[in-house]
């Protein structure tokens, strides 16, 4: 009888009708959860018995919690008072379909409206969450592009000494070095997490928000074997306009590996392109192989093209004609996270 009230608890919370619930994926939940195998027998019998749990319901005068939440969203959609133009929800990752379309229906969908969720997949403590099964967070998005964050960074903590403030005081100033390979300079710096354009050189001169360029970052670019390109920006980074002073269409991009220590290019770094098709023989470049990208310094010879590694437990990477190899930028710095 449980395991039949979870499943109808279940189906209504997901808002499916019969074809939806039959090839829904389901996993067991417990050792004592039975299985149920998609456009079955089974699942028909359930959702038959639901539809006349719901009936009973209705005959009695009386709903459940799932019938709380659905009532909900059916008296929000036609009542514009009860709308807002910016929600934030936190901890979604317990959330049934039908709270999270709840939330989704509070919103009144203006050009500018948006709706922020904080989700941790590690916290999925209920059997009916929608995320229980690892779902992408797409699969709540009503067609509309979800643009998402991963929070990983963590700050250093610092404690007072006071007797009076015993208070936790985060240290909100990050600390960069950006090697300029183009003039072989470098420069160090400060910046405040909470204004991300504006920055500080160790001589206190300031760079305010109109002295900067904002430059795309992109996902990881390999120092070692190439690996897939990610479209997708993923940040932005302010840098004085003098440091790239004349040049246009810079982006960066996160190194992953150890073939360019031997130029201080390491594992973690960013690394400051310029979007460029052509490079001059030693030029530090990001090539596109197939679709896969890496970071090489360019050797050009009269019989072969090679992508030399600055790591010697790496080989050059020779470049055929049909390999479909492309450069798409020529290095001029590496940021440093100090």
């Amino acid at each position: 009888m449980k395991f039949l009230a979870d499943e109808i608890g279940w189906i209504k919370s997901c808002k499916y009708n019969m074809e939806e619930y039959q090839n829904a994926n389901r996993i067991k939940r417990n050792s004592s959860a039975k299985r149920l195998n998609k456009n079955s027998l089974g699942r028909k019998a359930i959702f038959k018995l639901m539809l006349k749990y719901n009936a009973i319901l209705r005959k009695n005068k009386v709903i459940d919690e799932e019938d709380r939440i659905l009532n909900a969203i059916k008296c929000l959609k036609n009542n514009s008072r009860l709308k807002f133009t910016h929600i934030i929800a936190e901890d979604i990752e317990n959330y049934t379909r039908a709270e999270i379309r709840l939330i989704q229906t509070l919103s009144n969908e203006k050009k500018y409206s948006t709706v922020f969720f904080t989700f941790n997949k590690e916290n999925i403590s209920n059997a009916n969450a929608w995320f229980i099964k690892n779902r992408k967070l797409s699969t709540i998005s009503n067609g509309d592009k979800i643009k998402s964050f991963i929070l990983k960074n963590v700050y250093n903590v610092k404690k007072t000494n006071s007797k009076i403030n015993k208070n936790v005081i985060i240290q909100s100033m990050e600390n960069f070095r950006y090697n300029d390979l183009k003039h072989n300079t470098s420069f160090d710096f400060v910046r405040d997490i909470d204004n991300k354009s504006e920055i500080i050189l160790d001589d206190n001169i300031k760079y305010s928000k109109e002295d900067m360029n904002k430059i795309p970052v992109f996902n990881d670019i390999a120092a070692g074997e190439p690996i897939m390109i990610n479209p997708e920006i993923t940040d932005d980074f302010y840098m004085p306009k003098y440091w790239i002073k004349g040049t246009k269409d810079c982006f960066m991009l996160k190194i992953k590996g150890d073939s360019m220590i031997n130029v201080d290019i390491c594992d973690g770094d960013y690394v400051v392109i310029k979007k460029e098709s052509m490079a001059q023989n030693k030029d530090i470049v990001a090539v596109d192989i197939d679709g896969s990208a890496t970071l090489k310094r360019l050797n050009i010879t009269k019989n072969k093209v090679l992508l030399m590694p600055e790591n010697d437990k790496y080989k050059p990477i020779v470049i055929n004609e049909e390999e479909g190899a492309r450069i798409i930028g020529i290095a001029l710095g590496v940021l440093k996270i100090k």
